[in-house]
C-alpha cells in the first residue's frame, strides 16, 4: 500500500513537472504585438502576431537539459525580449543563455551576443547601468563580461 501511494505521488509530481516545462508564456509588447513562447525539450517555439500577420521562429539549444525561458528588457529599449537558457550539461552549476531582442520595425526577435565570448553564462542584468553581466573563461580562469547595447 505504501508503495502504491509513493508511486501515485511520484507520477503526479512527474506529470506536474512536465506540464510546467511546456507551459507557454504569452505577452504583449508596447507596439501591441502579441508573443507566445512555448518551451519544448531543448527548443522554444516563438509565435509573433505583428500587424495581423503571424510569424514563427524556433530557437534550439544544443543540450540534454530542458530549455527554460525568461522575459525581460535585455537591451533596455522598453520592449520585452526573452532569453532561452539551460543548466550546463556537466554538474548543472551554471546557466547558459541565448538572448533574443525584439526588433519593432520587423516584428521579430534577433539574437545578440556578449562582448567577450560566444554565450552568456550566469547572466545578470544591471538595469541602473544598462549592462548585461555574464561570465566567460579567459585562459583557464573565470572572468566577468559587461555587454552594453
Amino acid at each position: 500500500m505504501k508503495f502504491n501511494n509513493f508511486l501515485a505521488v511520484f507520477c503526479f509530481l512527474l506529470a506536474c513537472n512536465c506540464h510546467a516545462n511546456n507551459t507557454p508564456i504569452s505577452f504583449a509588447n508596447i507596439d501591441h504585438s502579441l508573443v507566445k513562447l512555448t518551451p519544448k525539450k531543448n527548443a522554444v517555439d516563438v509565435q509573433i502576431e505583428f500587424h495581423g500577420q503571424l510569424k514563427s521562429q524556433i530557437v534550439t539549444m544544443e543540450t540534454e537539459r530542458d530549455a527554460k525561458v525568461s522575459v525581460d528588457d535585455y537591451n533596455f529599449d522598453g520592449f520585452k525580449d526573452f532569453s532561452v537558457w539551460h543548466l550546463d550539461d556537466g554538474k548543472g552549476t551554471y546557466t547558459i543563455h541565448r538572448i533574443f531582442v525584439y526588433a519593432p520595425k520587423k516584428g521579430e526577435f534577433n539574437e545578440v551576443f556578449p562582448a567577450c565570448s560566444d554565450e552568456f553564462i550566469n547572466l545578470r542584468l544591471n538595469k541602473k547601468k544598462k549592462l548585461i553581466i555574464s561570465s566567460y573563461q579567459k585562459e583557464s580562469t573565470w572572468a566577468i563580461c559587461q555587454t552594453k547595447f
